[in-house]
């Protein structure tokens, strides 16, 4: 290197500026909205935005809304919003009730905290007279909801239409007995003629009698029995020994439905019967003497009418 090609020394003087020149950097264009799909000179409309739509959602009916950017911007931070807002938590496999009834709480589908918070009525629904008192029904229907976390409105709305289809059919099925009751009755009617009323009536005596409580009058009605043709036919048959002098014998003799010919078969029947025999014969048992005595005397005064 020659003399002339040295670098002369700088001599920096004490607070004189230090001045650093910086290379000017612009930034790389990026992706996306802010990027300019026009060329030079070319005029943005409202729909500019729709250029940068990836092909496979250009006509996806969400846009359909959206008429400018403006409209997606407000879409875009609306959604964001609704989408951070009151999150429900997925359950688990075996969730415990308490979280199941918070997870359905939280879904707006309200569990009450207790069976009462249930309110059942059965008002209003047609035929549900057959059901009778409901409380119990009501109350059981109550622990189920309440058990597997059944929602109020669901549970309610269940019930009613439980208790409108049960009612449904226990209407058609009291129908048809009513129907058959009435057919049965007809019968007795036609096979007892001017009979019929009389022993209808030593029928229901008989029943009276041998439980004064009504406990069995009333089971045969809620066996709906009490239009079984062989159940009043058996009533009526004993009714001269269970009512012994209470009863018009005279007259049941004479309407009793029971045939000369059927009196004197079963006269020949008792006799083959030890326990009646010895009841009729002997007076060991008082009682039963003076029953067996009647049904014999009533069943030769029917087998040999006058």
């Amino acid at each position: 290197m020659t003399f002339e090609q040295a670098e002369s020394p700088t001599v920096k003087m004490i607070g004189e500026p230090q001045v650093t020149e910086v290379a000017e950097t612009k930034p790389a264009p990026s992706a996306g909205l802010t990027s300019n799909p026009f060329k030079e000179g070319e005029t943005k409309g409202d729909d500019w935005w729709r250029a940068h739509i990836p092909d496979e959602f250009k006509d996806h009916s969400s846009l359909s809304t959206i008429n400018n950017f403006s409209d997606l911007i407000k879409t875009t931070v609306h959604s964001q919003r609704l989408m951070g807002r009151d999150k429900i938590a997925k359950l688990g496999a075996n969730p415990t009730p308490e979280q199941r009834r918070e997870f359905l709480n939280k879904a707006g589908f309200v569990v009450p905290e207790s069976i009462d918070g249930y309110e059942l009525s059965a008002d209003g629904i047609e035929g549900v007279e057959h059901f009778g008192d409901l409380t119990n029904t009501n109350t059981l229907m109550k622990n189920l909801m309440h058990k597997y976390d059944i929602p109020k409105s669901a549970g309610e709305g269940f019930y009613k239409e439980f208790i409108a289809t049960e009612a449904k059919e226990l209407a058609e099925q009291q129908a048809k007995i009513d129907s058959q009751k009435e057919s049965n009755l007809q019968l007795l009617q036609k096979e007892w003629g001017p009979s019929y009323e009389h022993n209808m009536k030593a029928a229901i005596r008989t029943i009276s009698t041998i439980s004064p409580d009504g406990s069995l009058l009333k089971s045969i009605q809620d066996a709906g029995l009490e239009a079984d043709l062989a159940t009043i036919k058996a009533y009526a048959s004993i009714a001269p020994l269970i009512l012994g002098d209470n009863l018009d014998t005279s007259s049941f003799e004479r309407q009793f439905t029971m045939t000369p010919q059927k009196a004197q078969e079963e006269l020949v029947a008792l006799q083959s019967d030890k326990e009646f025999m010895q009841n009729y014969l002997t007076k060991d048992d008082p009682a039963a003497h003076a029953l067996a005595v009647k049904r014999v005397t009533e069943l030769h005064r029917i087998a040999n009418p006058e």
